[in-house]
């Protein structure tokens, strides 16, 4: 439960810029102030951090915490729970979906306070690193830091805007850095079946944690970015990529289970028209992006299907929105971001 108080908050150099909510990446919250409320918990994430800051507004002025909506259209709390999702139970029994990055759910607690009628710079919410306010998750990290300095990290994202792809893969690319799936951040990017290691723990985790898509779909998506970052480092920073297997690696057959699928198999080998049929796709995304700014979702470009690529759908024997998802993710996955 958070607690409400008075107490002033020294500035920091570790100050949220919710202009900047990506350099919040890998840390965790210290002491929020709003409008001189001070909240605070010993030893929280920015989930929770989110969940306190909404219980603080839902105290003043409930309707309108139910009225904010995220990009998408999609509101912050819902009252029912949102279908295969990290969610919490809110006060007032709503439920409130937490499964974002931490650049993203930062993003998230300055648009609320906006929302809520406070103004941004009355927001103060001090962070520090990770690794100096509690135990590294994974105990491989030592060696795996080197890809999470500032200049890699900064570099790498200005070389994903010139390539044109998509935020959410900077942060993906570091899923093995800030949690631990038995697999190094190092160990995927230098082992030479470091990619296929990194599928399978992957695949592993989003079998065991349920999610909107099917565990293999977001593994590759996951894939994608981590292999975005290996791209990036070959071409700029070779110097940190070192192909040799550490003595003290710990992968063993028990820790990695080999995936009952492989990553480069397409699942449309005898597509029907496929240029034809991802042109007509790309001019249905593109459409609803335009109208609804740059997302979609599924049940619409399904919906647009049916209409405009009927002929497309049927000769290639796509019957239902599961089939779209997977020629969409095959056909677009260096394109969009599907998730």
């Amino acid at each position: 439960m958070a607690v409400i108080m008075t107490e002033k908050i020294e500035k920091s150099e570790n100050m949220v810029n919710f202009s900047r909510p990506e350099n919040c990446f890998f840390t965790d919250p210290l002491e929020c102030r709003i409008a001189g409320k001070a909240i605070r918990r010993i030893n929280w994430t920015w989930r929770d951090l989110l969940v306190a800051i909404t219980e603080h507004f839902i105290k003043i002025n409930e309707s309108k915490v139910k009225s904010f909506k995220l990009n998408g259209g999609r509101f912050l709390i819902t009252k029912n729970k949102p279908a295969s999702t990290v969610c919490r139970l809110l006060s007032n029994k709503y439920f409130i979906s937490v499964s974002y990055d931490i650049p993203t759910l930062v993003s998230i607690i300055g648009k609320l306070c906006s929302h809520c009628d406070v103004n941004i710079d009355d927001v103060i919410i001090t962070y520090v690193p990770k690794e100096k306010h509690s135990v590294r998750v994974n105990a491989d990290n030592s060696i795996s830091s080197r890809y999470s300095e500032k200049d890699v990290r900064s570099g790498f994202k200005k070389w994903l805007i010139e390539h044109n792809k998509v935020n959410p893969y900077y942060c993906n690319a570091y899923f093995l850095y800030n949690n631990d799936l038995g697999l190094s951040l190092y160990d995927a990017l230098n082992l030479p079946d470091g990619e296929q290691l990194a599928y399978n723990v992957f695949e592993k985790y989003f079998t065991e944690h349920n999610t909107t898509q099917p565990p293999a779909t977001r593994a590759k998506g996951y894939l994608r970015a981590l292999k975005l970052l290996k791209q990036y480092l070959l071409e700029n920073r070779s110097d940190l990529l070192n192909p040799v297997v550490p003595d003290n690696t710990k992968i063993t057959p028990e820790t990695v289970a080999p995936s009952k699928n492989t990553i480069l198999v397409s699942p449309f080998p005898d597509i029907v028209d496929y240029e034809e049929g991802r042109a007509g796709l790309k001019e249905v995304l593109e459409t609803h992006f335009k109208m609804l700014y740059g997302y979609t979702h599924l049940n619409l470009v399904w919906e647009a299907a049916q209409s405009q690529l009927f002929m497309f759908l049927n000769d290639n024997g796509i019957n239902d929105k599961e089939s779209l998802w997977r020629f969409m993710d095959y056909s677009f996955e260096d394109e969009y971001y599907l998730f």
